[in-house]
């Protein structure tokens, strides 16, 4: 393990440093007169979900030339495999994003700053979570990552959102230097890690496990994704040990209590619970939580203390819908999960985005994979408990 790669120094550093080319870009856009706002321009990138609609050819050409293509260093087998690795267990994925990805992000106190900053998240928490959730079905879905694939817009998309919010939140006086540069490097890598190995360890923790060349192609699939959204090649991690030890680094570098992580985390709890069928499971969005992020994390975001017995397994061991054979605790939460990340799935395609958006798109090719899966469901001890989800 190279202990040494993610040093304080480097990190220090890399806070000072916005996206060269986006920042650039939102300049010219200002420069050429058809936007006026900051604001303007994030309410024009968020209500298209290609920025190419935008219609500013002469300002925004090197912009798309530079973000449009994968890195030289890309290996199509790899990335083919990660994106087969989400076919698979695509659901659980995004269960993972919303119970590990997400308060992984909200516990850093200085980069959840912005989402208060900016005020997006906390007046509009669903539909900030579901707009995440598009961009990396997106990505991962096959051939996502082509030329003008969805992944690759969504990208574009989001990278100018990006520069856009650090021009607002500097243009506005208010934001804390000490702090380093909204939406900073080393936070984009710090988000880049909870989009993979985040989600690696957390589909681990849910009784998935996968091999080592799966997990390689995954996490070369995010760092291709990293490249793209303009993230330092310096910071992206070539392999498993890298990865880890960058996330770890980051922790222990800035995770820590905040107002603004409590309340993201609150506003996440609520849409999950609103995504589960009346209110037998509102706890249970706090139990996957607290079992993906572990106790310290879920403790300093508050997330609700919750009790695995008295929440979820008890009462159905009583109505006799849930008998866990083996008496694994293991296999009852991956076949709990697989259920529970259908109904979060069902949430997300009937969440309205607003009139000028696209509803949630799940490609068709994981359409068919994930229905069948979702099929095989039915049956067994845990049939019963499918139709209580």
């Amino acid at each position: 393990m190279n202990s040494n790669r993610f040093s304080d120094s480097l990190l220090d550093s890399k806070r000072l440093v916005g996206d060269p080319l986006a920042d650039d870009t939102v300049r010219r856009i200002f420069a050429s007169g058809a936007i006026r706002s900051a604001n303007e321009l994030m309410r024009s990138i968020g209500e298209n979900d290609d920025v190419s609609e935008m219609l500013l050819p002469d300002v925004m050409d090197d912009y798309f030339a530079a973000t449009s293509t994968l890195p030289p260093w890309a290996d199509p087998s790899k990335i083919a495999c990660g994106q087969e690795l989400f076919c698979r267990y695509g659901p659980q994925s995004v269960l993972v994003l919303h119970c590990a990805s997400l308060p992984e992000c909200y516990a850093a106190a200085k980069g959840v700053k912005v989402l208060a900053a900016t005020a997006r998240l906390s007046n509009d928490a669903q539909r900030r979570i579901v707009e995440t959730a598009q961009m990396v079905v997106h990505v991962m879905a096959p051939g996502g990552l082509s030329k003008k694939g969805k992944g690759i817009v969504d990208c574009q998309r989001v990278r100018l959102m990006h520069a856009a919010i650090r021009h607002l939140i500097l243009a506005s006086g208010r934001w804390n230097n000490e702090d380093g540069l909204p939406i900073n490097q080393e936070d984009l890598a710090g988000t880049l890690m909870t989009f993979s190995i985040v989600v690696v360890d957390g589909l681990n923790r849910l009784g998935i496990d996968l091999s080592a060349d799966e997990v390689d192609a995954y996490l070369h699939t995010w760092a291709c994704v990293g490249w793209v959204m303009g993230i330092d090649e310096e910071l992206l991690p070539t392999n498993v040990e890298d990865a880890r030890e960058l996330m770890q680094t980051i922790r222990r570098r800035h995770h820590a209590p905040c107002p603004e992580g409590k309340d993201m985390t609150a506003a996440l709890v609520t849409t999950m619970q609103n995504m589960m069928p009346g209110t037998l499971f509102d706890g249970f969005p706090a139990v996957l939580i607290r079992e993906l992020v572990g106790t310290a994390t879920a403790d300093l975001l508050n997330v609700p203390q919750a009790d695995w017995t008295k929440m979820f397994v008890g009462p159905f061991r009583m109505l006799g819908h849930l008998v866990d054979e083996t008496g694994d605790r293991s296999a009852l939460i991956t076949k709990v999960s697989s259920l529970v990340s259908y109904r979060i799935l069902d949430g997300l395609i009937w969440f309205h985005r607003g009139e000028k958006k696209a509803p949630f798109h799940i490609p068709e090719s994981l359409q068919h994979r994930w229905a069948n899966n979702n099929n095989n469901q039915t049956g067994g001890v845990f049939g019963g408990l499918r139709d209580w989800f």
